[in-house]
């Protein structure tokens, strides 16, 4: 999710992150809703962490 945008409040999120098992909430700063292609290297730097991390 990215956090450089005005709104993208983060409390929207939240109850996913709560209520769904071994949820991750990761915030990329500067940048919206694409922050797959806005801040690429950073997307996934925190994709390939979540995915080979211990009992994933």
């Amino acid at each position: 999710m990215g956090a450089g945008r005005s709104g993208h409040p983060l409390h929207n999120p939240l109850p996913a992150t709560r209520t769904v098992p071994r949820a991750e909430l990761r915030v990329l700063p500067d940048c919206g809703y694409r922050a797959a292609i806005e801040r690429q290297a950073a997307w996934e730097s925190v994709v390939l962490a979540f995915l080979t991390r211990p009992g994933a």
